[in-house]
């Protein structure tokens, strides 16, 4: 039978316990966000610095053409700016992938952290009813232990002014 010292100890390391999980949580979800924002800049430039490229690689094939006839470098620029907008798609696919990605992962940390915190609100209350019974009986032996000793105390006034030897 526990005893509530006993229950107050294993309420504080319940507590402690579970302080110390939400903490963990938190600060995982710290990094898990900032690494998925890393990956999202990274991702980012790399979009970017291809599309640098690309243009670069066209500008230079249009640079090489110059001396073709107009047909031909109206040709050429069609074929540009078709690439460039395929690129400009792709990019914006890419982000839209990703920013998706990142919410969808948001939405699990948030959903995980409020079922957590539901846990522990459901566990805060058990502990802090369990506390309020220990306290209820311990008074109550107090109560008890009163009472039994003024019956006593009534008992031995009764056999003194009796006189039962």
């Amino acid at each position: 039978m526990l005893t509530t010292e006993a229950l107050h100890r294993e309420t504080s390391s319940l507590r402690e316990l579970l302080e110390a999980q939400i903490a963990a949580n938190t600060q995982r979800d710290a990094a898990t966000r900032e690494l998925l924002n890393a990956k999202l800049d990274e991702a980012r430039r790399l979009s970017r610095q291809r599309y640098r490229l690309a243009r670069e690689m066209i500008d230079a094939r249009l640079f090489d053409h110059v001396a073709k006839s107009d047909d031909e470098k109206e040709s050429i620029r069609r074929e540009f700016n078709i690439v460039l907008d395929s690129m400009k798609t792709a990019v914006e696919k890419a982000e839209l992938v990703t920013t998706t990605a990142i919410q969808t992962i948001q939405q699990v940390i948030d959903s995980k952290t409020a079922a957590l915190e539901s846990e522990i609100r459901g566990l805060e209350k058990r502990v802090d009813r369990d506390e309020g019974k220990g306290q209820g009986i311990t008074t109550s032996w107090g109560i008890a232990v009163v009472l039994i000793t003024i019956g006593l105390s009534a008992v031995a006034i009764v056999v003194a002014l009796i006189g039962i030897p």
